[in-house]
C-alpha cells in the first residue's frame, strides 16, 4: 500500500534562471527538493492582522540580528542570538529566530555572496548552503535545541559536481541543485547534488564527509549541449521499494526519474520519462538523444497528486511554461504512465482576461508566466502565476501575481477548469526581483509565497482575505536563500498552526508560524452575518403564506404582494412552504375529515403559491432546480389524490361487490410496517399516509406489485391483476394530467425537466414487470378458453372473455405510461449521457411486441408513432406488417430523415445491405439514402448507390480513397479499375473539371504501381516457384528458393538488409500490399542480373503524397544509391582500346542512362540525385519510425549495412570516376 511520507518540502531559491541555449539569465527561483506529503481534508480561511505587540511592555521591537564583521573564521560565541528571539508578532503570524549559521557557512556566504543557495529539510532537521564548488550541511535543529550551551553543531563539507568546461558555455555562473535526502534505513540523511548539465553525486550518509568524502555514487544524464536542468524535486515513498524518487526536468522539456534506494549498498538509477505511452524502449532516447518537444518551453515544477491503486504509486503533475502534464508514477522497475497534457497556459490566460473588465483594459499583451504548482489536500491544483499590466500609457508596467486554483475531471483525457483566481496583495512599493516559489504546508490551506526578498503569507479559505508580507530589513545583504516547512496536525491536536522555516544569508534560520486555525474560525464566525438574510427569508415565507392561505378569504381586504427589492432567499422560502404543504405540516392547512377535499385543497394551494410569485413578477428569480422541485411536489399530491379517489370508491361499493383484497390498503399497511410507524390516535393508516407521507407515494407501487404475487395463489388472478393495473394507471394518469395542466404556470419547458419521482428506474421496472405478468395471464386464460368447447358458451365463458379484453386494454395503457415515464427519465439533465439508451430502446421494442402477441398490433404501432420511437416502429413494420414497404414509405413521408436514418441503421446492423439498397424507399428517396451513407462514411456500399444516382465522380473518389487503405493487391486493383471507369463515365457525362482529371492521374498512377510493381513481383515469385515445383512446399522452403534466386548477393554482404528482404516474401506470396518503401527495397536489393525499372519506382515515390517528406527523401536516396551500384562501373571505366564512340555506346547501355533519359522525358528531372547526394544519411529516429518493431541492436545492424552501401558508392566515386561518367551521361 502506498503512503506518502509526511515530511516538508524544501526548495532552492535562485536569483538566476537558466535559459537553455540563448544564455540570457533572468531572475528566477528554481525548486530544489520536495517530499510527498499527506493531503488532509479541512475547511478554513484567512483573517486580518492586529497591531504589532511585544512580549514585554517598554521593550523596543526586536529586529533580525546583524553580527559584527568577523576577522577570523570563528564567530564570537559570547553573544549568541537568544533562542526563540521574537522578531515579529501579529495576530495571526509570528516570526522568531530559530538557529544561527555555523561559522563555516558564514565564511562561505561572505566569500561566495550572490552565488550561494540554501535548503532546509525540516523532517530530518538538517540545512544546507552551497556555492559553485562546495556545500555545507549541518543539524540546525540541534543548534536550536542546544543554543544555551553555546556549541555549534558539526558542519559537513562536500565538493560539488562540475560540468565539462567545454559544455558549460553560458551556464557556468549557476549553482548546482542540492537536496538533503531523508535516510532510507539509517539515522543520518544523505546528500544529492546535481550540476546544471545533469552530473549527479550522491552520498548516502553525510558523515562520509568526515571519513571518506570520495565514496559517492555518480550518474550522468548526458544532456544535449543546449539543454540543462531546470527542475529537481525529491519525493519519499516509505512503503514502496523506492526509498526516494527524484524527478528531474530540463530546459528542453525532458524528464528523468532518479531512484535512490538501498538494497545492501545504496544505488542511484535513472530512467527517461517518455511522453509517448506507446514508446516501449526509452533507453533509445537516452542513447540517441531526446526529441525537442517545444523549443520555447521548459519544465518549471512538479508536484504529486492523489495516490493511485494497483501498480502505480500516485499522480505526478508536471508544469511547463505552457502546459500541464499528468503522469502515473510507478515504483521501480515498473515504467511510469503518461496520462495527458493540457494547454493550461491558455486556460489561465482566458480566466485572467475575463475575470476583471478593468484589468482586461490594462492588459495590452498578457505576458503570463506559470511559476510554480502545488497539490492541495482537497484534490485541487494551485498554480502561482505572474502577468504584466499597464494602468495607463504614462505608467510603467506592473507585475501582478495570482494564485489560480484548478479543478480536475479525472477522465481518460483529463479536463481542467479554473475554480478560483486570487490576486496576491503586497505593498505597492515592493517588487519581487526573482521568480517566487509556492509552498502549501501539508496541502494547505496555509499558503507561503517565498522569494529572496520576502515571504507573502495568505490562506486559501472561503470568506477569508488574509494577506501579510514578511520582508527583510536589509534585503540586499540578508536574502532568503532557502526554506522548508514543518509537519503539523492542522485541525487536529496542538495549536493548529503552519510553520515555515526560512534560511537567510545573515540571520540564519527563522521560524514563521501562521495560526491557520484562527483564520478558519474567524471565517466561520463571519457566517453569522448571514442570519440577517435568514430573517428576511422568513419574512418572504410569511408573505407567501398570506397569499396562499388567506388571499381568497371573503373577509380579507388585504392584497399581499412581493416587492422587487424585498430581500431574502425566495427559492428557500418557496421550497420550505411547498414541503410543509406536501407533508401537511403547515399550521394553516385545514384539518378536514374529508380527505378528498383536503388533498384537493393542498393541490390548489401548491399551484396558488407559484401563481402568486408569477403575478408579482418574480418567477424568474426561482431557479430551474427550485421550480422543478415545486412541480414534482404538486405532482405527488395529484397522484395521491387519484389513488385516494380509487380507494375511496372501493369503500363506497356494496358489500357484495367489494374486492376480497384491497391492494392499496394492504400496500399502505406494508409501508408503515417496514418503517415501524404506528397509527396515530383516531386516525386509520390510509388517511395518515395521504396526509403526512405523500412524498413517498411512489413506494406504494412497489408494494402493490409484491402483494399481487403474495395473494395470487388464493385469489382470482385476473381480478388481482386488473386491480393492480388500475392502481398504477389511476396514479399516473392523475400525475400526467397535473403536469399537462400546470406546466405553463411553473414556466417550465420540456427541456427543463429534472428527474421526476415517477421516472425512477424502479418505477419503470415495476411497469415493465406488470406488463409482462399481464401478458402471461392473458395468454394463459386464452389457452384455457380455446381448449373449451366453443359451443358450450355460458355467462362465465363470456365473463372470462371480457376480462381478457379488459386486461389487453390495460396493457396498452400501461405501455403508454411506461413510455411516458421512461422518456422523462431520458430527458432528465441528471441522466443525460449516463443511461444505456440502446438498452431502454430495446425495452420499448420488447414491450410493444407484448402488445402484438395479444393482438394489439395497431395499438403498438400507434404508440411507437406517438412517442416517435422510430427503432420500434421500424422493427414492427419489418416484422409484423404485410405491406411493410407502404408503411415505411408513409413514415418517411411523415417523419423524414429522423425515421429514415433509424431505418437505415437497423438494416445495416442486421446486415441487410441488399434490402437497404434495393427496397423501394432506396429509389424513391435516393437523395436521403445517399446523404445518410455519406454522413456515416459507409463508403464500402455507398459507391454502389452513387452509381444509381449517376454521381460517378463521388463513386470514383470513394473507391480511390478506399483503395489506398486496402491491403490486398487484387482487391486494390479491382477498386482502382472501377474508380477509373467511373471517372471516364463522369467525363462522358460532361462532369469535366481539373479536379476529376487530377483524380484520373492519381488513379492511373496507382494502377500502374499495382500492375507493374506489386503484381509483377508476386508474378515473378510464383512463376519461379512453379518452375521449380515448389508451389506445394512449406513457406520456409519457398522463401529460401526465392532468396537464392533474387537476393543471393546481399545474404553474404549485407545480412541485415537480406533479413529485411526475406520479411517481404511471405507478404508478397499472400497477395498482401507492401508500402512503397518496402517495394523499393524489394526491387533494388535484387541481384544485379535482374533488371529493375528504376525510373518507374522514382515516379511512384514522387507521386505518393502520403509518404512523409523526410522518408520520401530517404527512399529516393536509396533508389539512386542502388542505381549507381547496379551498373558495373569497374568494367565501364576500363576504356583501354576503346574509341569515344565505344565509350558513349557503353554509357548508353547502362541502367543509369536509361533511367535518366526516362525521367527527362517525363519531366521528373528534379528528382535526380547526384552520387554525392545519394549517401545514406537518415537519422536513427526516422528508422525507428519506419521499423518500429526492430530492437536497438537490429537497427544498428541495419545502419551498418547502409554504411556499407555508402562505402561501395564512395569507392565507385574515388576509384572508377563515377562523377565523371555521370556528368558525361547528363
Amino acid at each position: 500500500m502506498f503512503t506518502a511520507s509526511r515530511q516538508q518540502r524544501s526548495r532552492l531559491l535562485r536569483d538566476t534562471s537558466i535559459i537553455s541555449s540563448t544564455s540570457s539569465q533572468q531572475g528566477s527561483i528554481i525548486p530544489l527538493s520536495r517530499t510527498a506529503s499527506e493531503h488532509f481534508s479541512s475547511d478554513g480561511d484567512g483573517s486580518s492582522f492586529s497591531e504589532i505587540r511585544h512580549e514585554e511592555v517598554g521593550t523596543p521591537p526586536l529586529r533580525p540580528p546583524y553580527f559584527p564583521d568577523l576577522s577570523g573564521f570563528v564567530r564570537e560565541l559570547d553573544t549568541p542570538t537568544p533562542a526563540n528571539a521574537l522578531y515579529l508578532k501579529y495576530e495571526k503570524h509570528i516570526v522568531e529566530h530559530f538557529a544561527a549559521l555555523p561559522s563555516e557557512v558564514e565564511v562561505l556566504l561572505r566569500d561566495a555572496g550572490e552565488q550561494c543557495q540554501g535548503s532546509i529539510n525540516c523532517s530530518v532537521g538538517y540545512a544546507a548552503v552551497w556555492s559553485l564548488t562546495d556545500c555545507y550541511v549541518w543539524d540546525y535543529k540541534k543548534d536550536h535545541e542546544k543554543q544555551f550551551q553555546r556549541r555549534m553543531p558539526t558542519c559537513y563539507k562536500f565538493p560539488m559536481p562540475t560540468d565539462d568546461i567545454r559544455t558549460r558555455g553560458a551556464f557556468d555562473s549557476a549553482t548546482p541543485f542540492v537536496c538533503i535526502v531523508p535516510p532510507i534505513d539509517g539515522v543520518t540523511p544523505g546528500l544529492l547534488a546535481c550540476s546544471l548539465k545533469g552530473n549527479f553525486r550522491y552520498w548516502d550518509d553525510i558523515s562520509l564527509a568526515l571519513t571518506d568524502i570520495e565514496r559517492y555514487k555518480s550518474l550522468d544524464l548526458y544532456l544535449h549541449e543546449d539543454d540543462c536542468v531546470t527542475c529537481l524535486d525529491c519525493y519519499e515513498f516509505s512503503s514502496s521499494k523506492d526509498g526516494n524518487v527524484i524527478v528531474v526536468g530540463t530546459a528542453k522539456l525532458n524528464l528523468s526519474r532518479i531512484i535512490v534506494r538501498k538494497e545492501g549498498a545504496s544505488t542511484l538509477e535513472s530512467s527517461v520519462m517518455s511522453r509517448n505511452p506507446g514508446y516501449v524502449n526509452p533507453l533509445l532516447s537516452s542513447v540517441f538523444g531526446r526529441t525537442d518537444k517545444c523549443a520555447n518551453s521548459r519544465v518549471v515544477a512538479t508536484t504529486l497528486g492523489r495516490k493511485l491503486e494497483r501498480k502505480y504509486l500516485c499522480e505526478l503533475f508536471v508544469l511547463t511554461e505552457k502546459t500541464l502534464e499528468l503522469y502515473a508514477l510507478a515504483p521501480a522497475p515498473r515504467p511510469h504512465k503518461f496520462m495527458s497534457t493540457s494547454d493550461i497556459h491558455e486556460l489561465i490566460a482566458s480566466e485572467i482576461r475575463e475575470s476583471d473588465p478593468k484589468l482586461f483594459e490594462a492588459i495590452s499583451s498578457l505576458d503570463l508566466k506559470l511559476l510554480d504548482i502545488e497539490y492541495s489536500k482537497n484534490g485541487e491544483l494551485v498554480i502561482l502565476v505572474s502577468f504584466s499590466v499597464r494602468w495607463n500609457e504614462m505608467d510603467d508596467e506592473d507585475c501582478l501575481y495570482s494564485l489560480v486554483t484548478i479543478g480536475m475531471d479525472r477522465s481518460e483525457n483529463a479536463q481542467y477548469r479554473v475554480v478560483e483566481s486570487r490576486r496576491l496583495k503586497f505593498p505597492s512599493s515592493f517588487s519581487l526581483s526573482a521568480k517566487p516559489r509556492l509552498v502549501l504546508p501539508n496541502g494547505g490551506p496555509s499558503v507561503f509565497v517565498v522569494s529572496p526578498e520576502a515571504v507573502i503569507i495568505t490562506a486559501l479559505v472561503k470568506g477569508a482575505d488574509y494577506n501579510e508580507t514578511m520582508t527583510m530589513r536589509d534585503s540586499r545583504r540578508d536574502k532568503l536563500i532557502g526554506y522548508g516547512f514543518e509537519k503539523s496536525d492542522i485541525f487536529g491536536r496542538g495549536e493548529r498552526e503552519s510553520v515555515l522555516h526560512v534560511l537567510t544569508s545573515r540571520t540564519g534560520v527563522m521560524s514563521c508560524r501562521l495560526r491557520i486555525g484562527d483564520i478558519v474560525s474567524e471565517a466561520m464566525q463571519r457566517g453569522e452575518a448571514d442570519e440577517q438574510d435568514a430573517r428576511l427569508t422568513q419574512d418572504l415565507k410569511i408573505m407567501l403564506e398570506r397569499a396562499v392561505f388567506y388571499h381568497n378569504l371573503e373577509h380579507n381586504p388585504l392584497q399581499p404582494y412581493l416587492s422587487a427589492d424585498q430581500g431574502g432567499d425566495l427559492n428557500l422560502a418557496a421550497l420550505e412552504l411547498s414541503e410543509e404543504i406536501l407533508d401537511t405540516s403547515s399550521k394553516y392547512l385545514d384539518d378536514s375529515i374529508d380527505l378528498k377535499y383536503q388533498l384537493n385543497d393542498r393541490l390548489i394551494k401548491m399551484t396558488r403559491m407559484v401563481e402568486f410569485i408569477g403575478s408579482c413578477g418574480r418567477l424568474n428569480q426561482l431557479t430551474t432546480a427550485t421550480l422543478t422541485r415545486l412541480f414534482w411536489n404538486g405532482d405527488k399530491i395529484a397522484c395521491a389524490k387519484g389513488l385516494w379517489d380509487y380507494q375511496n370508491s372501493s369503500y363506497a361499493k356494496p358489500e357484495a361487490n367489494r374486492l376480497n383484497v384491497n391492494l392499496l390498503e394492504h400496500a399502505i399497511k406494508a409501508y408503515f410496517h417496514d418503517r415501524n410507524i404506528e397509527a396515530q390516535a383516531n386516525e386509520d393508516l390510509s388517511r395518515q399516509f395521504y396526509k403526512y407521507h405523500v412524498r413517498d407515494v411512489g413506494n406504494l407501487f412497489v408494494y402493490v406489485e409484491q402483494l399481487v404475487a403474495k395473494f395470487s395463489d388464493g385469489e382470482d388472478k385476473a381480478s388481482l391483476m386488473y386491480q393492480a393495473n388500475s392502481i398504477l394507471l389511476t396514479g399516473f394518469r392523475e400525475a400526467f394530467e397535473y403536469r399537462k395542466s400546470t406546466k405553463k404556470v411553473y414556466g417550465l419547458t420540456e427541456t427543463d425537466d429534472t428527474e421526476a419521482w415517477s421516472s425512477k428506474a424502479e418505477i419503470a421496472i415495476i411497469l415493465r414487470r406488470q406488463l409482462e405478468s399481464t401478458e402471461a395471464l392473458v395468454l394463459d386464460i386464452s389457452d384455457r378458453l380455446n381448449q373449451l368447447n366453443q359451443n358450450h358458451a355460458d355467462d362465465a365463458f363470456e365473463i372470462e372473455y371480457e376480462k381478457i379484453n379488459t386486461l389487453k386494454d390495460q396493457m396498452v395503457d400501461l405501455a403508454d405510461v411506461f413510455f411516458g415515464t421512461t422518456l422523462d427519465q431520458f430527458s432528465s439533465p441528471n441522466n443525460k449521457g449516463k443511461l444505456p439508451t440502446r438498452a431502454y430502446r430495446d425495452g420499448f421494442t420488447s414491450i410493444l411486441k407484448l402488445l402484438v402477441t395479444v393482438g394489439k398490433e395497431d395499438s403498438a404501432l400507434r404508440l411507437a408513432e406517438t412517442y416517435e420511437d422510430f427503432r420500434t416502429l421500424v422493427e414492427l413494420s419489418l416484422l409484423y406488417e404485410k405491406d411493410a414497404n407502404a408503411h415505411i414509405q408513409s413514415y418517411i413521408n411523415k417523419f423524414g430523415q429522423r425515421f429514415a436514418y433509424v431505418l437505415y441503421d437497423c438494416l445495416l446492423e442486421q446486415g441487410k445491405l441488399q434490402e437497404l439498397l434495393n427496397r423501394p424507399h432506396a429509389y424513391e428517396h435516393k437523395q436521403l439514402l445517399q446523404q445518410y451513407l455519406n454522413e456515416r462514411k459507409i463508403t464500402q456500399i455507398s459507391w454502389l448507390h452513387d452509381i444509381y444516382c449517376e454521381d460517378y465522380k463521388s463513386t470514383a473518389e470513394k473507391l480511390y480513397h478506399d483503395a489506398l487503405s486496402e491491403q490486398q493487391v487484387h482487391k486494390m486493383k479491382t477498386m482502382l479499375s472501377i474508380s477509373k471507369l467511373s471517372i471516364l463515365a463522369s467525363i462522358e457525362s460532361k462532369v469535366d473539371s481539373r479536379e476529376i482529371r487530377n483524380l484520373l492521374k492519381d488513379v492511373e498512377c496507382r494502377l500502374d504501381f499495382v500492375n507493374c510493381t506489386a503484381q509483377n513481383i508476386q508474378k515473378n515469385f510464383t512463376e519461379l516457384l512453379s518452375k521449380g515445383g515448389m508451389t506445394s512446399a512449406d513457406m520456409n522452403a519457398q522463401i529460401d528458393t526465392i532468396m537464392r534466386h533474387y537476393a543471393n548477393e546481399i545474404c553474404e554482404t549485407r545480412p541485415a538488409l537480406a533479413k529485411l528482404y526475406k520479411s517481404f516474401i511471405p507478404k508478397v506470396l499472400c497477395g498482401q500490399l507492401l508500402s512503397i518503401e518496402d517495394y523499393v527495397d524489394c526491387l533494388t536489393l535484387q541481384d544485379k542480373q535482374h533488371e529493375v525499372d528504376f525510373a518507374r519506382l522514382i515516379r511512384n515515390v514522387a507521386k505518393f503524397e502520403e509518404l512523409p517528406k523526410d522518408r520520401a527523401r530517404s527512399t529516393i536516396q536509396s533508389l539512386w544509391r542502388r542505381l549507381y551500384l547496379h551498373d558495373k562501373w569497374e568494367e565501364i571505366s576500363d576504356t583501354n582500346k576503346m574509341s569515344d564512340e565505344d565509350i558513349g555506346q557503353t554509357l548508353r547501355q547502362t541502367t543509369f542512362y536509361r533511367t535518366v533519359s526516362s525521367l527527362k522525358e517525363e519531366g521528373l528531372s528534379e528528382w535526380f540525385y547526384p552520387p554525392n547526394d545519394a549517401y545514406f544519411s537518415s537519422p536513427l529516429e526516422e528508422l525507428q519510425r519506419r521499423f518500429s518493431s526492430m530492437t536497438a541492436e537490429e537497427l544498428h545492424e541495419l545502419v551498418a549495412d547502409y554504411k556499407q552501401e555508402n562505402e561501395a558508392l564512395k569507392r565507385y566515386i574515388d576509384e572508377f570516376n563515377l562523377l565523371t561518367y555521370v556528368s558525361e551521361t547528363l
